[in-house]
């Protein structure tokens, strides 16, 4: 989720470690602004959680970023900021290729 470092949502043990969840879940919603032919302007939220017996709070980031229609595909570099979770301030997340 775009917002929350790499593996940083998920259960946690009695010492406050995480222990890793069985199962991944997440919902985006995001709106891309052409800006010229190759750019556009993008705003999205994420929520989402990684649990074992969906307990776990859902947590949910906001932002936006820029899409560049490259030759080799979409490149992307996205700010977000964690709405639930004060963990991070700010990510940057940069993606290069299609979307799976």
């Amino acid at each position: 989720m775009r917002g929350f470092d790499y593996e940083s949502i998920a259960p946690e043990d009695d010492d406050g470690f995480l222990i890793g969840a069985k199962y991944l879940t997440v919902a985006s919603l995001e709106y891309r602004y052409p800006i010229t032919d190759k750019w556009k302007f993008a705003v999205f939220t994420d929520v989402g959680t990684a649990t074992d017996d969906f307990s776990e709070e859902l947590s949910s980031s906001a932002g936006g970023g820029v899409v560049w229609a490259s030759p080799v595909g979409p490149i992307r570099f996205y700010v977000a900021k964690p709405i639930t979770n004060e963990i991070n301030s700010f990510a940057i997340h940069f993606m290069i290729g299609p979307e799976l």
